[in-house]
């Protein structure tokens, strides 16, 4: 779950990137959230994730009271949230198997545990047949199913995609949205927060349209797309 409730962001150089911003997603939702350039789109994904803090109003990510969220819980905070980052941020010089690995060995999960989930994770995005291969091998398409699959590894209950489709093809584009969709009729919450319009057509979810730091749309379908 994650509610803003008037959440207004300031940055020093005197920016205002959200003003009395408020919404919920309720955990299973699949949201996208668009608007141009400077609309408050990544201010909203670093709330999310503690990586930035607000001015004013409430943000809550499932059991996390953001404002007085202590230093010391911020990674638990993050362990529910997986991001899949529009440049993937894969390690080169590790194989698709580590990579995915890699991010339950920083949790530290057992040997045992991930010797049994990432073969798991890896067929869910259609990347079994890859596990050896490294970074530099694979095509856009399947350096971003890997982002993916490092994302959901430690099972979050939100996934954030930031640009997911923004360097890859159209065709793959629409693979990797109905990825997202598999993992969300599994019960992970969903938000999108993407340019390409005519895929959120497409998928015809609720969209979230900020405008200038503003809330200017919400509601399931096209709306003023």
């Amino acid at each position: 779950m994650v509610l803003f409730n008037n959440v207004t962001k300031t940055y020093a150089n005197g920016t205002k990137a959200l003003e009395d911003v408020s919404f919920r997603i309720d955990q299973g939702e699949f949201v996208f959230i668009i608007g141009a350039s400077g609309a408050g789109k990544t201010t909203i994904t670093k709330l999310i994730t503690r990586q930035e803090a607000f001015d004013s109003g409430e943000v809550v990510v499932n059991k996390y009271r953001l404002k007085t969220l202590r230093n010391s819980q911020i990674p638990y905070l993050r362990r529910t949230v997986g991001v899949v980052f529009q440049d993937f941020r894969l390690i080169d010089n590790k194989t698709v198997y580590e990579n995915v690995a890699f991010a339950m060995r920083i949790v530290n999960a057992p040997a045992k545990e991930i010797r049994a989930r990432v073969p798991h994770v890896l067929s869910l995005v259609g990347l079994t047949h890859k596990a050896k291969a490294y970074p530099t091998q694979l095509s856009g398409g399947e350096q971003q199913r890997v982002a993916i699959a490092r994302a959901i590894i430690n099972s979050p209950s939100i996934l954030i995609a930031d640009e997911p489709t923004g360097n890859v093809d159209p065709n793959m584009s629409r693979e990797i949205m109905d990825l997202f969709q598999a993992i969300n009729d599994r019960g992970t919450t969903i938000i999108v927060v993407t340019h390409e319009l005519s895929l959120v057509k497409r998928m015809n979810k609720r969209v979230i349209q900020l405008d200038g730091g503003k809330l200017l749309y919400d509601k399931v379908g096209g709306g003023l797309l």
